[in-house]
């Protein structure tokens, strides 16, 4: 992981932050340490926070935007909703 950001940052410049959906305590201590030796600051979302995450998973999504959206009578039905999604 750290070769691919010090990739990203060659091509692309550094990010001010990083921001994780997992604590300090849960990323590798080698990432911890290049996050040290680089000016970024790491950035946390709260355990139990989904809402400070502007994404959603794709499994939500494609249940609240597709497979809720109507009921599904036939496999047809489904077939044609999902790929319309």
């Amino acid at each position: 992981m750290i070769k691919l950001l010090q990739v990203a940052i060659t091509q692309q410049g550094a990010p001010e932050l990083i921001r994780s959906d997992n604590g300090p305590e849960l990323i590798a201590q080698a990432l911890q340490r290049w996050l040290a030796e680089n000016p970024i600051k790491a950035i946390y979302l709260y355990p139990g926070s989904p809402w400070q995450n502007g994404f959603k998973p794709f499994p939500e999504r494609f249940r609240d935007e597709c497979l809720n959206r109507a009921l599904l009578w036939t496999l047809t039905e489904a077939r044609s909703d999902i790929e319309d999604f």
